[in-house]
């Protein structure tokens, strides 16, 4: 596996080429050439996957090319379809989102590049090192399969090339990432080794949702201590006219959850009592076990 530094290849906000070094390196390979981005950078920049197959266009003209998103796939059969056209070696070049890693099996894919590989690991969620390091190893594995001794090229896309996950990914070391992982979720005290719970609280005026989000973790601190966090401003911070604020609980595996929840509940039933401001007008609810 490469790891290829951002300052090599460059993403811009134009039509430039995105694949200066890529180029020689992945298509020297021959076979088909799989490149993946990751859907979280995509959301929200409708135009990036076009960006992307723009400049491999320009990067390998003349290769006939498939593109793979949400958007493109009518039902099972027009999966199917663009699937077989990669597989039968028609299409040369595959551009798509985390779809084109899971559950297929090409020969003859002789490069896979995955595109802006931090977006994964650097999403604010604990299991994002484990997904990222599950995703990459995915596509990695398209690259190679039932090759006639040729050898195969994943390149990761990265400005973080000294991160753990990408060092555990080039070595296919799965017992050094799960020793590595699980002795930093035992550190900070997240799962397995306690049980989450996100408190959110909406309302249709901000200053309020930030009140209320500020009064229940004074209120939480005073009953469970360091074990909340926040409030914060979730990346979703509005649906619709409802301004959203979160807390966090990490809670022992061994307490009682039913203890826990008669507690919220008590806080819950005391603003109201006590007439908070905004209480009453606020929705105020718990997810246990986050997936």
């Amino acid at each position: 596996m490469t790891l290829l530094a951002a300052r090599c290849v460059k993403v811009h906000s134009g039509n430039r080429n995105l694949f200066p070094c890529f180029g020689n390196l992945l298509f020297n390979a021959f076979g088909a050439i799989s490149f993946s981005a990751h859907r979280r950078f995509l959301a929200g920049r409708a135009s990036y996957l076009q960006r992307v197959l723009g400049s491999a266009v320009v990067a390998y003209k003349g290769v006939y090319r498939l593109v793979i998103g949400q958007c493109d796939i009518a039902g099972k059969e027009g999966h199917a379809g663009l699937i077989e056209e990669f597989s039968s070696g028609k299409a040369r070049l595959l551009v798509g989102t985390q779809m084109v890693t899971k559950g297929l099996d090409f020969e003859a894919v002789g490069a896979v590049a995955v595109i802006n590989a931090d977006a994964l690991v650097n999403t604010p969620d604990f299991r994002s090192s484990e997904r990222a390091f599950n995703t990459i190893s995915q596509v990695a594995g398209r690259a190679g399969r039932r090759s006639s001794g040729s050898k195969a090229v994943v390149c990761v896309q990265t400005r973080q090339t000294d991160s753990p996950v990408y060092k555990f990914v080039e070595a296919h070391d799965y017992l050094g990432f799960f020793n590595y992982e699980i002795s930093q979720r035992k550190q900070y005290s997240y799962p397995p080794f306690t049980r989450l719970i996100h408190i959110y609280i909406k309302h249709r005026d901000s200053r309020l949702a930030d009140e209320i989000a500020r009064a229940y973790a004074q209120r939480l601190r005073t009953l469970f201590g360091n074990r909340v966090l926040g409030p914060e401003v979730p990346q979703v911070s509005r649906i619709q006219s409802l301004y959203i604020r979160k807390l966090m609980m990490k809670i022992e595996v061994e307490a009682s959850m039913k203890k826990v929840r008669e507690i919220l509940r008590s806080v819950y039933i005391g603003f109201h009592e006590c007439g908070l401001s905004g209480i009453k007008s606020a929705i105020v609810y718990y997810d246990v076990d986050p997936c």
